[in-house]
């Protein structure tokens, strides 16, 4: 798995929340595209402080994201409301596949929006274990490269290359225009 998308499947895995060794192993049914890009845009502020908090001290102040990370994740975190219920979507069919009834219930109790301080957090924890200190250069290659597409599009993109690249975990359902 290459770095990038390596830096993404970690940020779905840290969405599973619930149970992300369980999920690592097991197929889930298909997510909405949509809602996948949406969870990849709604990430995207944590997964840069998560390659910051990992990759800080390799890169050393070098590197697209070291001078244009705080711009790059404000463009994403201006789109967080809007984009949450879709991430949101994304983190309960996590939770739906991998929970116990009893965390289910839990989970389901929890209004949406008490959720996102504990998936930020968690998503950057996660991302940052994930990623090896050898790719950051990779990933941040791979960030700039995406920084002049619009926010949506690279939502839409990284949707489109789980699809392709047959990821399973989680699968992307087929796209259906509307």
């Amino acid at each position: 798995m290459t770095g990038m998308t390596k830096f993404g499947a970690g940020a779905i895995a840290a969405l599973a929340l619930l149970g992300a060794e369980t999920a690592q192993a097991q197929a889930l049914g298909c997510v909405d595209p949509r809602d996948l890009s949406d969870a990849v845009v709604y990430t995207m502020p944590s997964l840069v402080d998560a390659f910051q908090t990992r990759c800080g001290t390799t890169m050393r102040g070098q590197g697209f994201l070291a001078r244009d990370g705080a711009r790059f994740s404000a463009r994403f975190e201006s789109l967080a409301d809007r984009t949450w219920p879709g991430a949101y979507r994304v983190i309960k069919s996590f939770a739906a596949k991998d929970a116990d009834r009893e965390m289910m219930t839990a989970f389901e109790q929890l209004p949406p929006d008490s959720m996102r301080l504990f998936v930020d957090t968690i998503v950057i924890q996660k991302v940052a274990q994930e990623i090896r200190v050898q790719d950051c250069a990779k990933i941040d290659r791979g960030v700039e490269l995406l920084s002049p597409l619009p926010v949506e599009n690279v939502g839409g993109l990284a949707s489109f290359i789980f699809e392709m690249a047959g990821v399973e975990n989680p699968s992307v359902c087929p796209f259906e225009a509307k």
